[in-house]
Order: C-alpha cells, then structure tokens, then sequence
C-alpha cells in the first residue's frame, strides 16, 4: 500500500468514526452542562470529567471532522506523520483520565454518566490504536519487514537488531560478497530499511562530518552509525560515542520528535552484528 492510499484509508476510518459519535457525544456534553447541580456532578472529580468530555467532543469538531469533499489528510493534518503525532498526544491525554474513570465504575447514582464517559474513552483510545495499525499494516511487506517496522516504530531496539541479525543470516553464503566490509553491511541495512518504507538517508554530510544513515518513524528520528571490525570485538560504543561528539542528531532537533542514536558493530568473524547501543540524544517535550 503506497502512501496515497494510506493517506485515504486513515482519513476515512476517522471520518466515519467521527461521524457516527458526534452527536451523540454532543448532546451528552449539552445535557451534562445543562444540569449543573447534579449528573456528572455527583461523580467523583466530576469537574474534570467534565472538562475530558468537553475536550473529546471539540477535538471532534476542530481536528477530526470534515466538510463534505474534504478529506482529513490534507485538510486538517498534512501527513501520516503529523497525524499520528496528533494522535499520540490525544492517547496520553486520555490515558490520564483512566484511574478517575475506573474509580467511579461503582457509581450507582449518576451510572449512566460514568457508562458514557467510559464508551467514550474506550471508543477514542481504540480509534488510536487502529490508526497506528493502519500505518504498520501493509499486504505488500513480508512479515518479518512489518515485524522490524513494528520494532522501530515501539523504539524496541533489541528486536529490531534480533530480526536484522535474522535477515542477515539468511544472505545464502554462495551469494555474498568474499571481502564482508562496513560497506556491505551498511548496503544490507539500506535496502532493508527501503523495503519498509523508511526512507532511509546514507552518508548525509554535515558541518561536523559523515552521518553514516538516518530513518523515522511518525515519533521517532533514528540515527546509525556502523563500525567494522575483522575480529570479533564490539565497537558499538565507539560508533554511539562517534554520533554523541559530532553532534549528528543536533540538526534534527527542528523535526520535532525524539532522536536517538544507535551505534552499531559488524564482525567479519562472524559476518553479522555483534553488538549495539542506544542513547536517547533529544526528548521532544
């Protein structure tokens, strides 16, 4: 599924969600607002429950709603990525409401605003969730492809350097190179990473030198630095300590997004990866 499409396919799933909820949660918010001295006034920080409905409710109207020939992505959002950055943000927002909901589940006074308040924060939490799906799914990539994007996309970087050593196993020997380089393994990483939709960028020149790749995902800027040796020993931390002193991820700080630097050792010995680190070098706030 190529970008268009998946542009289409998230725009029409938040289009009818919003759509089929609006009213509904609407005149829930009017009714709610309506009754101040009891309702959702009887529940326990009934106030603040107030206040999540009232931001669910307008985050509909201004962020996820469209009129008729518009579309969501471009209209309100300008890409995938912006999108599920909006989107991450309302997931954290609500999940800062789920201990006040789940404390007045018992309510049997105002019962009927705790249910809606919860279907609300079900409905949207899941809607995040399948949005983020929508981005990792794709017919077209191979399963252990989606499983890397996946990796990534979770900054869970123990499985995505597993799976790379998986893939790399799997180069029959008869076909690779005799002389195993930096350069072979560098090749290796790029095509993999293309074939995921990463976009990944090698050999970037800068002020301070040679990055040797970077790719992102919607949260998540990465940078690669590779080291080689003919032995077995792993120069992981020199190749982290070598993106840490040129300050490679400091250009990046604009993207707006977390940037994390990954150093990572090859071993002709062995002819795969035989270690890595990892640095968070900017936390987006």
């Amino acid at each position: 599924m190529n970008v268009v499409e998946k542009e289409k396919e998230l725009s029409n799933y938040i289009e009818q969600w919003a759509l089929a909820r609006y009213h509904d949660w609407f005149m829930f918010k009017k009714d709610a607002y309506s009754r101040p001295e009891f309702g959702i006034y009887q529940l326990k920080g009934g106030k603040d429950l107030l206040m999540f409905v009232e931001t669910i409710v307008g985050i509909i109207e201004d962020n996820l709603s469209t009129s008729e020939g518009e579309s969501i992505i471009p209209a309100k959002f300008s890409s995938i990525t912006q999108l599920l950055q909006f989107l991450r943000k309302l997931g954290a927002y609500i999940e800062g409401f789920y201990d006040l909901i789940e404390s007045n589940l018992n309510n049997t006074v105002a019962e009927y605003y705790i249910a809606e308040i919860g279907k609300m924060y079900d409905d949207t939490k899941h809607m995040v969730e399948r949005c983020n799906q929508i981005y990792l799914n794709d017919d077209s990539i191979p399963i252990p492809y989606l499983q890397i994007k996946n990796s990534l996309q979770n900054n869970d970087l123990n499985t995505f350097i597993d799976l790379m050593k998986g893939l790399i196993m799997e180069i029959p020997y008869s076909v690779r190179k005799e002389k195993i380089n930096e350069g072979y393994f560098h090749t290796v990483f790029h095509v993999i990473s293309s074939v995921i939709g990463l976009d990944p960028l090698s050999e970037i020149e800068s002020a301070n030198g040679r990055l040797d790749m970077s790719f992102e995902t919607p949260e998540i800027f990465y940078i690669l630095e590779f080291k080689y040796n003919s032995k077995n020993e792993d120069e992981s931390n020199k190749a982290l300590k070598q993106i840490k002193k040129m300050k490679y991820g400091q250009k990046y700080h604009t993207k707006g997004k977390t940037i994390i630097g990954v150093g990572i050792s090859y071993s002709a010995k062995i002819r795969n990866i035989n270690g890595f680190l990892s640095e968070v070098l900017y936390k987006r706030v």
